[in-house]
């Protein structure tokens, strides 16, 4: 999926609202809930609601660009934080954080508990990939019940 022009004014926050819709599609398709909020929270984008009404306060974002690594490999990396970055997400009332990306059309879910840094370095582009976060791959279940 290919998202618009860079040179779109404000061209982030166009891909950052148009992957949190394509998440809100997602979900309920698995039979989730999301429920926006009226208000543009800080630290959030949306509240999850499974089949029981347990409820997941949710973060969206993307990584669409690769940095190189140290090894002569490459990664993607994600902010986990809020509040410009003064405040990472643990510490937040954020229980999950959804990274979605595009090119390899994989969607990371990852309880906030789980983000130890400012920081998450994915890996998508290497299928198996034993890196910290490569366990969170389409983990739909962390938002709790679903119909499937």
């Amino acid at each position: 999926m290919q998202v618009g022009h860079k040179k779109i004014r404000g061209f982030n926050r166009f891909r950052g609202a148009l992957y949190e819709q394509y998440f809100i599609a997602e979900a309920m398709s698995k039979g989730f809930v999301p429920h926006i909020p009226t208000l543009d929270p800080d630290c959030h984008d949306l509240i999850v609601m499974d089949q029981r009404g347990k409820l997941s306060i949710t973060q969206v974002k993307s990584t669409t660009s690769p940095t190189k690594r140290a090894s002569n490999g490459i990664k993607y990396s994600v902010k986990a934080t809020c509040h410009a970055g003064a405040t990472p997400l643990r510490d937040s009332l954020v229980d999950v954080l959804v990274i979605f990306s595009p090119k390899y059309h994989k969607w990371y879910i990852i309880p906030t508990k789980e983000v130890c840094a400012k920081t998450v370095n994915l890996f998508p582009h290497i299928d198996g990939s034993g890196a910290r976060y490569e366990k969170f791959i389409d983990r739909w279940s962390l938002f709790g019940v679903s119909e499937d």
